[in-house]
């Protein structure tokens, strides 16, 4: 509990809120309930909560696997059949990536895992240069065995990152978003081939979180930067896309609030409608005052996320000095968003300072609660998810998985 401490656990106006929402007192806050020992973590990417399995996941590069926790008991394990890339040092040969699981109905109701991963030689890579026969590819296991069922070959030079499922039509979409020209792959959960691709050559510093939208039937797609000079200085935009790669048009992202949009999440129930975009936070160019919550505007850029409208694009609300952030969740169990993001400090926003928890209320739009993670090393824990049964959050960190439990229990319960 040492590397925990709150900085706050009631609302506070104007950190998330446009002007005219009123101050809310704090409907939800957590503590740390219990750190999972995960031996030599410290390079990882996107993590899984899936209740109707009862089990977190990560995509674990340190170890080349990925990672398992029981919902219930807490019981760490790890699957090693993907064969991933691993942390080679650079993010873009790197993997595993992107990870989600699905119930494949086609194929006799399993439960899979599919995750994107870093270029490597392997079978069906196309064998003229550059690639020589390695290549990016999204690996497939069996959940009930850790077996690998598929590998499906992207063609990238560098990895396939990030992705989403469209249950209606059985598809996969992801990003490889690190090409001399990104796009994006559509794959059936079916057959497990690739169906199309979209090159997105405005995508000019990447391409980040997808979500599926069953309400509207639509992809929507985050790109930190169109069309500009590959830093993130350039305004980012959501695309909206329909389950055939047409591209219906784009949601512009104002760049005063909002630097290089990564992460997303949906909103449901009472916070249908909204769509919470986890945003870069660039580094300071010269010293500037900057503490936990708040930022100052000069010198350092938009530190912020964002909730806009899914059917518009509209801005809702700003979520003031939450930049920094990548993976962000949507938990429908209270109708909470929780966002990890970077603490900045006159010298930095992302390395080597400590990282911020924050849970923001979808309804009433306010800040309930920012805990400071302080780090063990330079990796950011900026992937967070949360079981949607009890409300435990999760905070993967260097050489650990961090859980806190919501108010109103203990440690006993």
């Amino acid at each position: 509990m040492k590397s925990v401490r709150a900085l706050a656990s009631v609302a506070i106006a104007g950190l998330v809120a446009m002007p005219g929402l009123a101050k809310a007192q704090s409907d939800e806050s957590f503590n740390l309930f219990t750190s999972i020992n995960n031996p030599g973590l410290t390079a990882f990417d996107i993590a899984w909560t899936d209740r109707s399995v009862g089990f977190y996941f990560l995509a674990d590069r340190s170890n080349k696997s990925v990672d398992l926790i029981n919902l219930d008991t807490k019981f760490f394990g790890r699957y090693f059949a993907g064969n991933w890339a691993g942390a080679t040092g650079n993010n873009n040969t790197s993997g595993p990536n992107g990870l989600l699981t699905l119930v494949n109905t086609t194929n006799g109701n399993k439960t899979e895992i599919w995750t994107g991963d870093g270029p490597q030689v392997q079978a069906g890579c196309p064998t003229q240069a550059p690639w020589s026969g390695k290549c990016s590819a999204v690996k497939v296991l069996d959940f009930a065995t850790g077996n690998l069922t598929h590998t499906i070959i992207t063609n990238g030079l560098n990895r396939a990152d990030e992705l989403c499922f469209d249950p209606k039509d059985h598809l996969i979409l992801i990003a490889n978003d690190a090409e001399n020209i990104n796009f994006v792959s559509l794959i059936s959960t079916d057959d497990y081939t690739v169906k199309g691709v979209l090159a997105l050559p405005q995508a000019t510093n990447g391409i980040e979180q997808c979500q599926w939208d069953g309400q509207q039937k639509l992809f929507f797609l985050n790109l930190p930067e169109v069309d500009g000079p590959g830093d993130d200085s350039g305004p980012g935009a959501v695309l909206v896309i329909t389950p055939n790669l047409q591209v219906l048009g784009q949601f512009n992202v104002n760049i005063a609030h909002c630097a290089g949009p990564q992460g997303m999440a949906l909103g449901s129930g009472p916070a249908n409608g909204q769509m919470l975009l986890g945003c870069n936070a660039p580094s300071p160019p010269s010293p500037s005052g900057c503490k936990p919550g708040t930022c100052s505007p000069v010198g350092l850029g938009p530190q912020s996320s964002v909730i806009i409208s899914k059917f518009t694009g509209a801005e809702i609300a700003v979520a003031w000095g939450l930049g920094g952030a990548d993976e962000v969740w949507f938990n429908p169990g209270d109708n909470h968003y929780a966002i990890a993001s970077a603490v900045c400090t006159p010298t930095g926003c992302l390395s080597h300072t400590p990282a911020q928890l924050a849970f923001v209320d979808a309804v009433s739009l306010t800040l309930d609660q920012v805990l400071v993670i302080q780090k063990t090393t330079g990796v950011n824990p900026s992937k967070v998810t949360v079981d949607p049964v009890t409300n435990e959050v999760y905070l993967a960190n260097s050489g650990r998985v961090d859980v806190f439990f919501p108010s109103g229990r203990d440690s006993d319960d």
